[in-house]
């Protein structure tokens, strides 16, 4: 009997065990959650928000990317924010569900990966909640770049427990998780990609042969054909739905061609560099000397720190092969996915590098004791850099969970507060709980007054030889559809002629009485964008058949004065 009894403890253990590390995993995953609510930004924002946010609105509508819209990003962060829409409701919440619930599936992650590495729980949870803080702080929500790199974390913990073990069979699943994420950033997963690849002919060209698991490169390969199972279904799809020219202007043409030159962003000087951490709290337009900006240098000094670390450990030949390969690779990615913001410089745009040095200070920290005086005095200098920069973004994480909290009583100083804008006036029920400014509010408020859903419009700007960005929002918490797809305003794309062209045919073709514009002066950026394209067709079109009606603030309701033309005028062909 007390054999039997012994056998059945022996088996209840490991299940009580693992029951309890998925209830600990659970909780992990909805404090994660809790923290970003606490501290998000419930204004509703202009660019990347709107524009996924409309985008999947259409999709829902049955229109197509690339064929019925302009769009530079992959399907993915579109068709998941439709499925949000269906589950959530179409309002502007849905699309933050899809943020922290990515943002916590990374930390989760993230705290699996430096539990296995390190062993030291308190530095996997500091680590996560850093990186939450800091996402949180540079949120640009429904931006597809942060389910992108949840998935590219998640596919580094499979090749993780492949180093491990030695079993393939993670690396197809390690596959199939960065196919998934090129459905949201392509550029993303290719770099995740060469990155895990690289680790692995590293970790196999250290193993003796008889443990390779195949030829040097077979992880690659796996990687590569598990990732396009997922890939090619989609790529396919849109080949056959989405005429060739159009794939080819949005894939092709315009990050190639236009992308860089009229977005482009400069890194920050020395002098620049040093003013931000001296004088944290007086930044230059378009952040240049904020001591927050300065982590755009991070994912560079983070993999220069880890060099001289990786060197030593290559040459002792340590029994657990699979920790430095995993430092390899958490170098490679940072190297890597720090080239997804070296055009667009900004801390945003440097998610994915700046949050794989996180995990990389991590692991480099616990092997500390083992390095060098130069290695060390390097190593600590960027966990400082970092840490400087990551703190100066709590400090606006707290502010915002101050405000929030005092939205929550109603006692903000700005008036707002979340009883108002949890019930919202007719027709603004897609911004429930979020808070635009009254000059939209009264726009929108004004233009379903006087039009119904069937109407079209167009939300312009005055210039339109010159542009910055569309205000999509407008379209979508109006819930009135654009007369054309070439909605967003890219400059380089919107300010030539034959796209001009075809928005004046559009705009007639769907008898738009309502066209709104923004008053409010360009912001000009150290690009190409800022130089004028010498085209107006746009502009003087609207300016011949359109008087202004209404005004609020900077929000101008221009609304049609002469007839439509008759077919064939505008629209050739």
């Amino acid at each position: 009997m007390s054999g039997a009894s012994t056998q059945e403890q022996i088996k209840v253990r490991p299940t009580l065990e693992a029951a309890r590390r998925r209830l600990r995993v659970a909780m992990e995953f909805v404090v994660a959650v809790l923290l970003q609510i606490a501290v998000m930004d419930f204004h509703a924002w202009t660019f990347d928000e709107s524009l996924l946010q409309y985008g999947a609105l259409r999709m829902m509508h049955g229109m197509m990317p690339y064929r019925d819209f302009c769009t530079l990003y992959p399907p993915g962060g579109y068709y998941t924010l439709a499925v949000a829409f269906h589950v959530f409701g179409v309002n502007a919440l849905s699309d933050r569900v899809v943020f922290v619930v990515s943002n916590a599936v990374s930390a989760i992650t993230i705290v699996y990966l430096l539990d296995r590495l390190t062993g030291q729980w308190w530095l996997s949870r500091i680590t996560a909640v850093a990186t939450l803080l800091w996402l949180c702080a540079w949120a640009a929500y429904a931006f597809p770049v942060y389910p992108s790199m949840a998935l590219i974390l998640v596919a580094t913990a499979l090749m993780v427990k492949r180093w491990e073990s030695g079993r393939t069979r993670w690396t197809l699943w390690a596959g199939v998780a960065l196919g998934a994420s090129a459905l949201y950033r392509h550029d993303l997963a290719v770099y995740a990609l060469i990155a895990l690849g690289g680790a692995s002919v590293t970790d196999q060209l250290r193993c003796p042969k008889t443990e390779r698991g195949g030829f040097v490169g077979a992880d690659f390969v796996r990687l590569c054909w598990t990732a396009a199972i997922v890939m090619l279904p989609v790529a396919v799809w849109l080949i056959i739905k989405v005429p060739k020219h159009d794939l080819y202007f949005n894939w092709i043409l315009i990050p190639g061609a236009f992308y860089a030159k009229v977005r482009s962003l400069p890194f920050p000087t020395l002098s620049q560099t040093i003013r931000g951490f001296l004088h944290p709290n007086t930044p230059d337009v378009p952040g240049l000397g904020n001591i927050e900006y300065n982590i755009v240098w991070l994912p560079v000094l983070a993999a220069l720190a880890a060099l001289p670390l990786l060197v030593s450990e290559f040459r002792k030949h340590s029994s657990e092969l699979w920790k430095s390969t995993t430092v390899v690779a958490l170098t490679l990615l940072t190297v890597l996915l720090f080239l997804k913001g070296v055009i667009r410089v900004a801390p945003v745009h440097m998610v994915p590098g700046v949050v794989a040095a996180f995990v990389l200070l991590a692991l480099l920290w616990v092997r500390l004791p083992g390095a060098g005086v130069a290695a060390r005095i390097g190593v600590l200098f960027v966990i400082a850099w970092a840490g400087l920069c990551a703190l100066a973004s709590v400090h606006t994480d707290y502010l915002e969970f101050r405000h929030n909290i005092r939205m929550a009583r109603g006692t903000a100083r700005d008036g707002l507060s979340f009883a108002a804008a949890c019930h919202p006036a007719a027709g603004l029920e897609r911004a429930r709980c979020m808070f635009l400014p009254d000059d939209a509010k009264q726009a929108i408020l004004f233009l379903q007054s006087e039009s119904t859903p069937a109407d079209f419009i167009f939300v312009g700007q005055p210039r339109y030889d010159v542009m910055r960005a569309g205000d999509v929002q407008l379209y979508f918490y109006s819930e009135r559809e654009a007369a054309t797809r070439w909605y967003d305003l890219e400059p380089a794309v919107e300010t030539t002629a034959p796209i001009q062209n075809e928005m004046v045919c559009d705009i007639e073709r769907n008898r738009t009485r309502y066209v709104l514009r923004d008053d409010t002066p360009l912001e000009v950026e150290p690009n190409a964008s800022r130089i004028s394209s010498g085209v107006n067709v746009l502009g003087q079109y609207i300016e011949r058949n359109y008087v202004l009606q209404r005004k609020f603030g900077e929000i101008e309701v221009l609304m049609r004065s002469t007839p439509f033309a008759a077919p064939g005028v505008y629209c050739n062909g």
